[in-house]
């Protein structure tokens, strides 16, 4: 019996082995001047940053929600994509963007992730040493792993009159991005997301996305923290579609006067108006609460480009925001259409502080305090730089409990979601740029004594300043 047993278990494996299909091998020609070897171009066809917020369809969804995934104007691209890694660029499949490309060989990576901790290349651990020699703008190309995506996604057929934008929370490497076989563009800057316009390369129904992310850069010479180094498409990936006429970007000043009672709101709204059948208004309301305070409408003019409106006024003994109070009103922004009738909203919190230092001392809203904080980087031990809403909630939770009132991000920008909650809960934030070049020295190391050291060192060079 056993022996049966035994003989059975090996045919098994044997037909197994031979239904796994080998892994195909791939050789690329040399990559010749490439972009992330040219501190000049860190980006291709990506758009202007913005605030961040989502669209919705109408006023009830834009204040109940502050999640991109609950609008009907996004799909999420997080979750399974095809993944094939190289050790280095002559080994990466140089046509895998093709849309006749077989890919019934490659593997599997969740979105989301880093492929270190998925089993792909090793994680590293460094503080100021580079992982490669430093040289800048280059990059050893032998040791230069290479990640290569690719998944389908669905554009809805109530999206065709509609501007689709492609947007990165974030990517660890430079990144080369093609939708249906069609090169759409290229970023670095890890830690910042970044958004394209793909309206011309889709079509209604299934379309493809491949991204080929490449470890290093000549942007890791900007990128050197201490910390762990990891890689792949580390944080939320979706499209999203919006009207012709669109709320593009808005800024929001919450600021007190009269001893620090009396709010002063001010909003710089900027509006896409290139339809001549869009809405025509867009009207603000301010909310405590359930509580209208401030309702104001302004006509939406048509233009070849973009409306900026300005919206202003001054509340009487506001509610103001500190790390013990953390009182926030609702904006909400809609723009409304000949019949009144909503054809997009947007909600973000605000909160009325005013930050001062005098006579050495940092003020609050006119008070005293004491900074009590934490140095916070993107970290899961089961998931590396991939952190969700639930862990930000565990930390800022544990952070309350022991009476910190203030975090330093570093040392690049967080997730959205880690701003809306630190607003909430209330935390003093120190921001931060993506940028630490502490592998090629530094003043107080005797940099500004070392002349042939200068002559390299990106922060001293005017090709690298626009990065």
């Amino acid at each position: 019996m056993y022996r049966s047993i035994i003989l059975l278990t090996i045919a098994m494996l044997l037909i197994s082995c031979e239904m796994q299909v080998e892994k195909p091998v791939y050789t690329a020609e040399k990559w010749e001047n490439p972009e992330w070897e040219n501190p000049e171009i860190f980006e291709i066809n990506r758009e202007e940053p913005t605030a961040s917020f989502y669209r919705y369809g109408n006023e009830t969804d834009a204040l109940d929600n502050e999640s991109w995934e609950n609008s009907p104007f996004y799909e999420s691209l997080n979750g399974v994509w095809h993944f094939y890694y190289a050790e280095n660029p002559q080994k990466r499949p140089a046509d895998f963007y093709k849309n006749d490309f077989d890919l019934t060989a490659w593997d599997t990576l969740k979105v989301p992730s880093n492929w270190e901790i998925e089993g792909y290349g090793i994680p590293f651990y460094t503080n100021v040493t580079y992982m490669f020699p430093p040289n800048p703008p280059y990059i050893p190309h032998e040791d230069n792993p290479v990640g290569s995506y690719k998944r389908e996604f669905d554009i809805p057929e109530i999206w065709n009159d509609k501007t689709v934008y492609l947007h990165f929370e974030g990517v660890s490497g430079a990144m080369y991005i093609w939708i249906n076989g069609e090169m759409a563009g290229y970023n670095e800057g890890s830690k910042t997301p970044a958004e394209y316009d793909i309206s011309k390369y889709i079509k209604p129904g299934k379309n493809s996305i491949a991204v080929q992310v490449l470890r290093w850069s000549d942007a890791s010479y900007l990128e050197d923290q201490d910390f762990w180094r990891l890689s792949g498409i580390d944080r939320d990936v979706y499209v999203y579609a919006t009207n012709k006429t669109t709320i593009k970007d808005f800024t929001v000043t919450a600021d007190l006067e009269n001893d620090y009672k009396d709010g002063l709101f001010k909003l710089q709204l900027e509006v896409n108006t290139i339809s001549e059948n869009g809405p025509t208004t867009a009207e603000v309301k301010l909310l405590d609460g359930n509580k209208e305070i401030y309702v104001h409408s302004k006509k939406l003019y048509k233009t070849d480009g973009v409306s900026q409106l300005m919206f202003e006024e001054k509340f009487p003994n506001v509610k103001t925001w500190n790390a013990e109070t953390p009182n926030l009103y609702t904006l909400l922004i809609s723009l409304k259409n000949e019949d009144a009738s909503i054809s997009e909203a947007t909600s973000v919190k605000v909160g009325f502080r005013k930050v001062e230092i005098k006579n050495n001392q940092f003020l609050i809203n006119g008070k005293a305090v004491l900074l009590k904080g934490a140095n916070l980087h993107d970290h899961d031990d089961q998931t590396g730089h991939v952190v969700t809403e639930e862990l930000t909630l565990k930390d800022l939770t544990v952070m309350k409990q022991n009476n910190l009132n203030a975090i330093w991000c570093s040392h690049y920008p967080k997730n959205p979601h880690f701003y809306r909650m630190c607003d909430k809960f209330g935390f003093y934030v120190i921001d931060e740029a993506n940028i630490e070049i502490h592998g090629m020295g530094a003043t107080n190391q005797g940099l500004d004594n070392n002349l042939e050291a200068i002559k390299v060192h990106p922060a001293y060079l005017p090709q690298w300043k626009a990065m």
